[in-house]
């Protein structure tokens, strides 16, 4: 099954997913969320009947529609992603060391190609369009389970340093022998102290299949884009809240990668894979409604709006776009070819899986649209993640799909 099941046993998994689930007990949405089913249980108790404990998912969703609009909630986005990921960390039959990681493979045609080949040949593409050499030193902000870190290390000698806010990946990527720090990046760009053993120190700076959940739906609102210019198409974000908070999150994102490369390094590159909305999400359907809100329950984030939703920001830390490629299929047929992949998960039933599903149930408001989407993909039909990058139908993607894949490579501008 992989190279994870080769080194764990479930009950070590077991013990491990338990151990997560019990510090997430402490996060605010966590806290949010037994308070909810313990007030559903009181008026279950006093009525003497069970239904009013049914109701969770409905209270869940009339707190997430007043964040869509007024940016509100008692929920943390931010311990939203992380419960994701956690999770994701033991319901999926590979989730590393066996070719499939946190993002995609690199086929470029050729659906022929193993996992491991696919995932080698995508990192020795972005070696080639990053320029870097043997021995340099590169930080990886949102490593996941440290493949990325892991082959540089390896194959390329490396000196590599990750950055993760999930507890469940930073343990792994610490017992496959890299320095992990655990934090989110914004609180660690922010601690001045922190950051300044950090600063100057890289050759290159990475962001795998990360970016797009740094603005969320709590900062991303509809208030948030009321005072747009008139005449302007939908979506539209000049002159809004919506792209301050945009310019507050990207542009200190480029700030950060600007700080962290070393000024004399021959490299001096940063690498973007993000997925970017094509289209704004009032122009669905009903149904489309729906796939939005399970994406933004569990996958979390708000996407760079438009092609140049990332890129227009480079300049914040002195960066210019070098090099841009769209791999939304590629992205796509690694969810389609590698059912153990988190994207078209295929729920593996393993004793790790139920018991962190069964903790979900406490520690995560979103549980049951987690759990509906998980029984989807069992079925073989659409799920949210698969509907937003285009079906499920191999080597034929739909039209106007609400979200794209872009490998990016900035350079440092020249003065």
């Amino acid at each position: 099954m992989g190279g994870m099941w080769k080194r764990e046993t479930q009950l070590v998994l077991c013990l491990e997913a338990l151990g997560v689930q019990a510090r997430a007990c402490l996060t605010q949405s966590a806290l949010v969320n037994l308070a909810i089913w313990a007030a559903l249980a009181f008026w279950a108790y006093s009525r003497s009947a069970y239904w009013p404990l049914a109701l969770q998912p409905l209270a869940t969703l009339i707190i997430d529609a007043f964040e869509r609009v007024a940016g509100v909630s008692p929920f943390s986005r931010e311990d939203g992603s992380i419960a994701l990921y956690n999770h994701m960390r033991f319901i999926t039959a590979n989730p590393f060391g066996g070719g499939i990681d946190l993002g995609f493979n690199f086929y470029n045609g050729d659906y022929s190609k193993s996992a491991d080949k696919a995932q080698t040949d995508k990192f020795e593409h972005a070696w080639k369009l990053l320029g870097l050499q043997e021995g340099m030193r590169v930080l990886d902000c949102g490593c996941g389970m440290g493949d990325w870190l892991y082959w540089l290390k390896t194959v390329k000698n490396c000196t590599v340093v990750g950055i993760n806010m999930t507890d469940a990946h930073v343990l792994v990527v610490r017992k496959r022998g890299m320095k992990c720090i655990h934090s989110d990046w914004q609180t660690l760009f922010a601690d001045k102290a922190r950051f300044a053993e950090l600063a100057g120190q890289f050759d290159c700076v990475t962001f795998w299949d990360t970016i797009e959940h740094y603005c969320k739906a709590s900062e991303i609102t509809v208030l948030g884009g009321l005072g747009r210019p008139g005449g302007t198409e939908v979506g539209t974000e000049k002159g809004t809240r919506n792209e301050q908070k945009r310019i507050d999150t990207y542009g200190n994102l480029f700030k950060m990668a600007g700080e962290l490369l070393d000024p004399n390094s021959s490299c001096g590159k940063m690498w973007s894979s993000t997925l970017h909305q094509t289209h704004s999400w009032k122009e669905e359907g009903l149904y489309g409604f729906w796939q939005i809100y399970a994406m933004i329950s569990y996958y979390d984030g708000v996407y760079p709006y438009l092609r140049d939703g990332l890129s227009k920001f480079a300049p914040y830390g002195g960066f210019k776009l070098t090099h841009e490629e769209d791999r939304t299929e590629d992205y796509r047929m690694t969810s389609l070819l590698e059912r153990n992949h988190f994207g078209y998960v295929k729920y593996s039933g393993e004793p790790c899986a139920l018991v962190s599903s069964l903790c979900c149930l406490f520690t995560d408001p979103h549980f049951w649209v987690f759990h509906i989407d998980a029984v989807l993909g069992l079925l073989g039909l659409e799920t949210c993640w698969m509907w937003h990058l285009g079906g499920i139908e191999p080597h034929k993607p739909k039209k106007d799909a609400i979200a794209m894949l872009l490998w990016q490579v900035y350079s440092k501008a020249k003065a």
